[in-house]
């Protein structure tokens, strides 16, 4: 099955970037998670101590 993590890039220091976890299948989508910054979708996540927000490699993790 498919997964998809897209990244809203804010593109300026005043701005969060959203992140969204979408899985599935030509018209069966699903959102599995979306949150307005990568703190917010990491919180949502229950990851913590993974270094800074904007950290790849545990966005990724959130992403698990």
């Amino acid at each position: 099955m498919p997964v998809v993590l897209g990244i809203d890039a804010a593109w300026s220091p005043n701005h969060d970037s959203g992140v969204a976890l979408v899985t599935g299948a030509p018209g069966r989508w699903r959102c599995v998670r979306s949150a307005s910054s990568f703190a917010d979708f990491l919180d949502a996540a229950a990851v913590h101590g993974c270094g800074m927000p904007d950290d790849v490699a545990a966005l990724l993790r959130g992403a698990e």
